[in-house]
């Protein structure tokens, strides 16, 4: 009886520490259910703000965005023509005239820039678009140089001949500007080349009628410029502008509370 007495109470003994044990899983679940008051967290985003200039002028103003990419875009048209150099807008080929493309930074905070620069010809009097002219006759140099390599790298993979991307060596720090990508514009003097003429008599006169290659066309130059954030620089390189041979290095540090540093950009 004795025996019996005691399987019945280890019986028993299992089953409360199984019981006990069923409660301790289904307590540890409805506590995984129990959610704390909702915790709200503002953060202030820097808006990046970067102007193009032109002969040391800013041409489009800038504009804030909060997705860390500012697009920038300027635009200058010019005409060709011997017959009237005095015209406003008017360029003479062979002759080079200033024209400093730059950026400055416009935040409160250093930024990486890149910057792409279009050439193209339109038709005078449609507007549209023309391809019997090359692009290559519109030259955008540096001094003797194709362009300012001792600041800017130009970017093989993003470059065409009517489209060049550059992107400038270091970060710019917060007010400050690039020195030139470019400093002068010239239209190449094979342009001013005679495509046809024609003669007719007035008496004792031969009038002659040119026609050059150049007449009835302007020409484009487009300019954008976009700023990219320092924060996570080479991931956003790849996120934000979709290349993969820049790479962007950034040491950061502080200066009266705001953020301040220097970092470099490497095409290849």
């Amino acid at each position: 009886m004795k025996k019996k007495t005691s399987k019945s109470v280890l019986a028993l003994l299992i089953a409360a520490a199984a019981l006990i044990g069923a409660g301790g899983i289904g307590t540890a679940r409805a506590q995984l259910n129990v959610q704390s008051q909702y915790y709200n967290a503002w953060f202030y985003l820097n808006h990046l703000q970067v102007h193009l200039l032109e002969n040391g002028n800013d041409v489009c103003g800038g504009r804030n965005n909060l997705d860390g990419d500012s697009k920038i875009t300027g635009r200058l048209l010019q005409y060709l023509g011997f017959e009237s150099k005095e015209k406003l807008g008017s360029i003479e080929p062979g002759r080079a005239y200033k024209e400093e493309i730059a950026a400055s930074n416009g935040s409160d905070i250093p930024i990486f820039l890149r910057l792409t620069v279009r050439k193209y010809w339109i038709d005078e009097k449609t507007g549209e678009k023309v391809t019997n002219m090359s692009p290559k006759r519109i030259k955008l140099t540096y001094g003797n140089k194709a362009y300012n390599s001792g600041a800017w790298q130009i970017n093989p993979a993003e470059s065409s001949a009517e489209s060049e991307t550059y992107y400038y060596n270091t970060t710019l720090a917060a007010g400050a500007s690039t020195t030139p990508l470019f400093d002068q514009l010239m239209i190449d003097p094979k342009i001013a080349g005679i495509e046809e003429y024609t003669t007719r008599y007035d008496g004792s006169k031969t009038i002659y009628t040119y026609k050059y290659h150049y007449d009835g066309y302007a020409f484009i130059i487009e300019a954008d410029v976009q700023a990219l954030q320092t924060h996570n620089a080479n991931d956003a390189v790849r996120s934000q502008w979709g290349v993969n041979n820049v790479t962007a290095e950034f040491v950061s540090n502080e200066v009266d509370g705001k953020e301040a540093g220097m970092g470099t950009l490497t095409v290849g």
